[in-house]
């Protein structure tokens, strides 16, 4: 009753209330709510509505606000909010955007925590400001506040800039000794969630200060709490025998505290299998033979095999004690897992029986129908090693004949496939029909001259369109892709033509990423008339509000009347002035390079390019005859002519990367091509090699893929070789099941990436036996 009456008065007097106030009056009402009558109820909702009319008292913001927060988050039904609720957190959001420099950390921690529980966008200007507070008083921060700033960034996906990144770190590793088990593992979880390469380094020495503080709390963690620190040491690639002792701490709590979630368990096994194999560049399909005795064993030996002890007794214990329904993901990052790791299994018959239900689970209809691409490709690599694959032998009756699950995989990833290359057709047509709905407000007055820029919908429909219902207009096209649907007028070119006349709209397709979109809408902006109209399109999945910037920046430019002195310089309508010039290092031989706006790796070496260099022979033969396929900027290439080839054919169907590999190669074939449509059917190759894209933007796209297995066989010699290279998910041997004629093996692999080589069947290849390493830069 009493509460009742506190509520009544406060609506009745909410003019003579401040925010403070109020705070408190809710606080008190969510803390003795279930002793309320129900008429208090609508009350609350009454003073929550209007409390962003009231004043604030700036001393005591920072208590106010920890106050009111409390209030949202309980408020909150099923972790959402009501239209009350919302109003009330964008009252309290805009106090501490007007007080930031009352707020103190356990506020601006609060903020943040309430925001990402809640699931609720903060607002970028509070975000900023708030980055701004925490800065001037970071001194004050204790591990609470720390853990709870870091953990709130990362579930909103939010980073932060570079000084408070720095800032918070090193605050992190001062109150150290002050972290809780549980702020310890979601400051790791956050900190392995927000890295990129520039902060990577930094994160990573935050990272190792808070595992050195493992020993000291190992008995207090939970199952979810090891989960994220084990994951979190994978995902920042923490050298693991930096810290054997915090590692073993983990392994014995594991055994002692509570179950864990079938998610925490596959992703702590996953996480495991990656610190067991980060200081391995090849993991081999068979097991090792048992190592000969020495008689005494170096320090970094010992502390090598008690690592892998430890991570191997983990991810066995959990699995083989585990009680807990996995779905279709968990069992193929487990059963990966455990393969990638060598795990003896057969002599364990609790950790077989384990994986034997697995494996039977497979057979389950539902476990069945959500396989997704993804986990076939584990799948198929983990029935790859002998460890899993040698239980077929053993327990026949129980999994039925290995065929069956092989088919089963096979039948999945041909459908997800289909499914992959069919999403990327249907986006191109629904984002064409898009434009065709605006094109008679784009066409209004009617122009005399447009042009369409890399329309990739297999119909040509915004050209089909616009010529039936604006048969007077002449329609220019400028495509950098050659595309394989439309050979008869392809329009290809490393640059836009000069056109006449200088056409005064124009329609863009959005290009696979930023670096293109951007020289795509410079380039055109020279080619079009002054005062031209340029349309952008693509759907939000490709980037489609990231472009709103550029095309704020390229307007000015093309309604001026003195292009040289705006965003656009006169120069930038030649392809020369885009060309960028550099050095890199391939086999430890230094090259002049050459690359243009959007091209794959921009001119470094990437990893999956070095895993494949390294899956060569040292020397090739100068008369074999080679192709680049899907060769980018031509490293490749390059390195095959380093190798002592003389005949070196690359293929591409980006004008602008045969522009580059051809600058770059120097004596060398290029091809224009999407994949083998435009090649020769009587140029025959000794090796095909490539590392050919699975994305295009941020899609997949496994059309590349396709093309490359099923009409590559007509295009390798007798004695030929196709070696390509695919992350460890992508289920390429089991495609090649279906198409390729011929053997398909892992000659080099990971715990990333894998290296393919394909022959002929019935065939003897030229391919010599495995040789040394090298390394890439």
């Amino acid at each position: 009753q009493d509460g009742e009456a506190i509520l009544s008065l406060c609506l009745r007097h909410q003019r003579s209330i401040d925010l403070d106030v109020a705070c408190f009056a809710l606080h008190g009402y969510v803390r003795l709510q279930n002793n309320l009558p129900a008429s208090t109820h609508a009350g609350t909702k009454a003073l929550i509505s209007g409390i962003a009319r009231l004043p604030t008292e700036k001393s005591t913001l920072g208590r106010t606000l920890s106050k009111g927060l409390g209030c949202v988050t309980r408020v909150a039904k099923g972790g959402r909010l009501d239209e009350s609720g919302k109003r009330f957190l964008l009252a309290l959001g805009g106090a501490a955007l007007e007080g930031t420099s009352f707020l103190d950390p356990q506020a601006i921690s609060n903020i943040l925590h309430t925001h990402a529980t809640l699931h609720h966008r903060l607002p970028s200007s509070l975000f900023y400001a708030l980055q701004r507070s925490s800065l001037s008083i970071i001194e004050k921060f204790n591990a609470t506040d720390v853990s709870m700033v870091w953990w709130a960034m990362a579930k909103m996906r939010l980073r932060p800039e570079w000084d408070l990144t720095e800032a918070l770190q090193s605050r992190a590793k001062e109150v150290c000794e002050d972290f809780k088990p549980n702020e310890l593992s979601i400051t790791c979880w956050a900190l392995a969630t927000l890295c990129t390469d520039q902060v990577t380094p930094l994160l990573t020495a935050t990272m190792s200060a808070l595992i050195d503080r493992i020993p000291a709390l190992s008995n207090n963690f939970t199952s979810q709490s090891i989960a994220n620190v084990v994951w979190a040491m994978a995902r920042l690639s923490v050298n693991p025998q930096k810290h054997v002792k915090a590692l073993t701490c983990l392994r014995d709590a594991a055994m002692s505290c509570d179950q864990f979630t079938a998610q925490g368990l596959s992703n702590t096994v996953w996480a495991c299998a990656m610190l067991y194999t980060s200081n391995s560049l090849v993991i081999p399909l068979s097991l090792p033979p048992p190592p000969p005795s020495t008689p005494k064993k170096s320090s970094k030996q010992q502390k090598r095999e008690l690592v892998a002890t430890s991570l191997q007794s983990l991810a066995t214990e959990l699995v083989a004690s585990s009680t807990v329904s996995f779905s279709a993901r968990d069992i193929a990052s487990v059963l990966w897992s455990l393969a990638a790791m060598q795990t003896t299994i057969a002599t364990n018959s609790v950790l077989a029986n384990a994986v034997t239900y697995l494996i039977t689970s497979l057979r389950d209809s539902h476990i069945r129908d959500s396989l997704l691409w993804k986990e076939v490709g584990y799948l198929d690599f983990a029935f790859r090693f002998e460890n899993i694959r040698g239980l077929f032998d053993t327990k026949s009756t129980e999994f039925g004949p290995f065929s069956e699950i092989q088919e089963l995989l096979i039948e999945k990833a041909m459908c997800s496939l289909e499914s992959v290359n069919n999403s990327r057709h249907n986006t191109s047509r629904e984002v064409v029909k898009l434009m065709v709905t605006h094109l008679t407000s784009a066409l209004t007055p009617e122009p005399a001259s447009i042009l369409v820029v890399d329309d990739d919908s297999p119909e040509n429909q915004l050209q089909v369109a616009i010529e039936s219902k604006f048969p007077n207009v002449r329609v220019h096209r400028w495509n950098r892709f050659y595309q394989t649907a439309k050979p008869e007028n392809q329009h290809t070119f490393a640059f836009p033509p000069q056109l006449s006349p200088k056409p005064t709209v124009c329609f863009l397709r959005l290009s696979s990423n930023r670096s293109a979109t951007e020289f795509a809408i410079a380039a055109t902006a020279r080619r079009m008339a002054v005062g031209g109209v340029l349309w952008v399109y693509g759907s939000r999945d490709e980037g489609g509000f990231a472009v709103i910037p550029m095309l704020q920046s390229s307007g000015r430019s093309i309604s001026d009347e003195k292009p040289e002195s705006s965003w656009l310089p006169a120069k930038w309508g030649k392809l020369k002035y885009w060309k960028q010039e550099t050095t890199i290092s391939i086999q430890d031989k230094e090259h002049s390079w050459v690359v243009f706006p959007g091209l794959f790796s921009n001119g470094v070496v990437d990893v999956m390019t070095s895993r494949l260099l390294e899956a060569l022979p040292d020397t090739l033969d100068s008369d074999l005859k080679v192709l680049d396929f899907a060769c980018g900027s031509g490293v490749i290439a390059a390195a095959i002519r380093d190798l002592g080839c003389s005949s070196v054919h690359i293929l591409d169907a980006d004008t602008l990367a045969l522009e580059a590999a051809t600058n770059n190669v120097g004596s060398c074939v290029p091809i224009l091509s999407d994949g083998w449509s435009n090649v020769p059917n009587d140029i025959l190759f000794d090796l095909v090699i490539s590392n050919p894209p699975v994305h295009n933007g941020l899609a997949h796209d496994f059309s590349v893929i396709e093309n490359l297995i099923c009409e590559g066989k007509q295009h390798l010699s007798k004695t030929g070789v196709m070696l390509v290279v695919c992350q460890m998910y992508i289920p390429f041997g089991l495609w090649c099941s279906r198409w390729w004629k011929g053997t398909a093996e892992v000659v080099r692999a990971d715990s990333k990436f894998a290296v393919w080589k394909l022959t002929r069947k019935g065939g003897k290849s030229w391919w010599p036996e495995p040789s040394r390493k090298r390394k890439h830069s």
